[in-house]
């Protein structure tokens, strides 16, 4: 690879040639043979995690049962609360998976040739999953909904109407394609527009999630797309700054709650140095330990600005102190929406089992029980009735059922 890129490079490419991620990245983007192109490409699909997972799965397993046990964290990220993972790392699989995985692994048994083998393999990770009878759900588009629902203003209901009228009448234009139609793209640049610009981010946020959704756009279309965003969901805006200045004032009023949309924080000057806490619809709480808000000069002019300390499971070995992330507006927002679904799942999930379903894993919008073809609908109804502290949100799920785990 790296002789390729020494000698084959044309002058148009003038980065700094690496095996480096980005770099590779970088490089693809660039006028090159279309040989190099071809070995980067390897180079990367066999530099990506999904490839090893197989050998984790079987490191893992119970040599007397097969199962795989202790991969979930509750609550192991600790602004959202939301479940991480560690071993099977089943929230990093791919969504895509192969139309017919028994047929593939037929082919891989027999030793047949298999054409795109990397892709083909990471399309068989979730199919590796199996068991006598599993059902699994999940939750559509449910950031996309959670984040308006948590507004309350009309604005951001009218989006909530949309959803409503797209899972009434499936053939109504859904909210992706009437945000395309703001800035004359297509549906799929719309939906990387409504699930990467919601927290206030920019050109890099988009490109970041179109990249994912195989979306190519130059970036001065990607801040088009982000300004027509913005104004087109007012609402969005109002939300992040009225976050931020809650938090402000929670921070410079101790003990006061400030309300905004669903939400509410309130600051206690007498734990960890001053904590700062955001009260959710469910009733728990984010933690934003040793908070600071000072003014800080930027673009804008001096703005308050709030830090607290950056919490990890695991610090750093090295590290002889606790670094601080800043509560930027948008950060914020997307913090009370992850937390939010955080909590819908591990609520629903505790009536699943009250109900006699089985939950055996989850990722952040699916739930999978062990259970039979029946099981379906009971799982499909639980997930769409959610607690009752999520009146008034949308909530559809689509259920699957099967030996083997799939998209």
């Amino acid at each position: 690879v790296q002789a390729k890129i020494d000698f084959e490079l044309p002058l148009t490419y003038t980065g700094n040639p690496s095996l480096d991620k980005a770099v590779m990245a970088d490089l693809l983007e660039a006028d090159i043979p279309l040989i190099v192109r071809e070995v980067v490409e390897y180079r990367q699909l066999i530099s990506s995690s999904s490839v090893a997972k197989f050998r984790t799965m079987l490191e893992r397993a119970d040599p007397e049962d097969h199962r795989v046990r202790g991969s979930f964290i509750a609550a192991g990220a600790p602004t959202s609360g939301r479940f991480s993972a560690r071993g099977l790392q089943l929230h990093n699989y791919p969504r895509d998976c192969n139309d017919d995985p028994e047929a593939v692994r037929s082919e891989f048994i027999e030793g047949r040739k298999v054409d795109n083998v990397l892709p083909t393999l990471a399309g068989m990770l979730r199919p590796s999953l199996i068991g006598d009878q599993l059902v699994w759900g999940d939750w559509s588009g449910i950031e996309a909904r959670a984040l308006p629902w948590l507004v309350m203003d009309p604005r951001a209901d009218a989006v909530l109407d949309i959803f409503r009228e797209c899972d009434d009448d499936p053939s109504a234009p859904d909210v992706y394609q009437r945000q395309a139609a703001t800035f004359g793209g297509s549906r799929q640049e719309g939906k990387v527009a409504v699930l990467s610009l919601g927290y206030g981010g920019g050109v890099g946020a988009f490109q970041a999630m179109a990249r994912g959704y195989g979306v190519i756009i130059e970036d001065y279309k990607a801040d088009q797309i982000k300004k027509a965003w913005r104004r087109s969901n007012p609402w969005a805006t109002s939300f992040w700054n009225n976050l931020h200045m809650a938090a402000v004032k929670a921070i410079k009023n101790p003990g006061e709650w400030f309300q905004v949309g669903r939400v509410a924080y309130c600051f206690d000057s007498d734990v960890m140095g001053g904590t700062l806490y955001c009260a959710l619809p469910s009733g728990r709480l984010i933690t934003y330990p040793k908070t600071e808000c000072k003014l800080k000069a930027n673009q804008y002019g001096e703005q308050e600005e709030i830090t607290s300390l950056k919490a990890s499971r695991k610090p750093k070995a090295d590290a002889n102190y606790w670094p601080r992330f800043n509560l930027w507006p948008g950060l914020l927002a997307e913090n009370v929406t992850q937390a939010t679904c955080a909590d819908l799942l591990r609520d629903t999930m505790v009536v699943c089992e009250d109900e006699g379903l089985v939950v055996v894993g989850h990722v952040h919008d699916e739930i999978i029980i062990e259970g039979k073809e029946t099981d379906q609908l009971a799982l499909q109804q639980i997930m769409e009735q959610g607690p009752s502290w999520s009146e008034g949100l949308p909530l559809v799920a689509e259920t699957k059922y099967g030996n083997r785990y799939n998209k």
